[in-house]
């Protein structure tokens, strides 16, 4: 596998372009047969890092893919902290990634909930957690989940208090205001307002 994404580097580099490597899995992206196959394991990223010559590398300490990330049905989700502080003593300064961080806003689960919509378990990451690992070194989090989440609420709020209206582009500039507010909150947790880059 690393000789794939080493071609895949050496290529895109040729045209200046970024490669992100993932190691270890996301739950739920993928099944997993055991709850530890989910954490990258530190011992690998080094020589990772080293054979691939992937510019980011984004690592599994506990997050997931979709609204329910915690395995306890709307529990917090806890990341394991102790992993990404091994990892970052193996790799250094080297931009780490964390996919799957969406906070799942509860404001947007009900009105999700209140419209019609159906989603079980919601829960994300903390803002709290999010400080945490950006102290350790992660520079980049991905929010797919919320983007989707207040785009699909917004749309069924709106639909539902207008049913004469059949303009989209009414309910997606208030979809886009609420993506924006969330956007400079997660730019304030995250510390990354004006940081548009993350590539060596």
């Amino acid at each position: 596998m690393s000789r794939l994404i080493r071609a895949v580097v050496d290529y895109a580099h040729k045209y200046d372009v970024c490669v992100e490597g993932e190691l270890g899995a996301i739950s739920g992206a993928t099944e997993l047969a055991t709850s530890e196959e989910m954490y990258t394991r530190p011992s690998q990223v080094d020589e990772f890092v080293r054979a691939t010559k992937v510019d980011s590398l984004a690592i599994s300490i506990g997050t997931a893919h979709g609204p329910a990330k915690s395995r306890l049905q709307g529990a917090p989700v806890q990341l394991r902290l102790d992993i990404l502080d091994q990892v970052k003593a193996r790799v250094g300064d080297f931009p780490l990634v964390l996919h799957g961080a969406s906070g799942v806003p509860k404001q947007y689960v009900e009105i999700l909930k209140r419209y019609g919509g159906q989603i079980e378990g919601a829960s994300g990451v903390g803002d709290d957690q999010l400080r945490a690992v950006v102290r350790r070194g992660v520079c980049k989090a991905n929010f797919d989940t919320d983007i989707k989440l207040i785009f699909t609420a917004t749309e069924r709020e709106y639909l539902a208090e207008n049913p004469k209206e059949f303009d989209p582009k009414k309910r997606l500039d208030i979809a886009e205001t609420r993506v924006r507010e969330y956007v400079r909150n997660k730019n304030g947790v995250l510390g990354s307002q004006g940081m548009a880059q993350y590539c060596r």
